[in-house]
């Protein structure tokens, strides 16, 4: 997973502020136990942030599942 490499926190609230409940996406569960993923339009801008940062990060997973 990306997010062994850089810490999400500030990736998110720097890059992607509008994406809200990352943690939970990244762990792939919400607080009730129900499946939560980043829609493939959060996924596409994500990758291009990463790719921006190092093109090494861009095709590494994004959550656990």
């Amino acid at each position: 997973m990306v997010w062994k490499y850089i810490k999400a926190e500030p990736f998110f609230a720097d890059f992607l502020p509008h994406i809200k409940n990352h943690r939970y996406k990244i762990v792939g569960r919400n607080t009730k136990g129900n499946p939560l993923t980043f829609s493939p339009d959060e996924e596409k801008q994500i990758r291009k942030k990463l790719a921006e940062l190092s093109p090494f990060l861009k095709n590494m997973p994004l959550s656990k599942s």
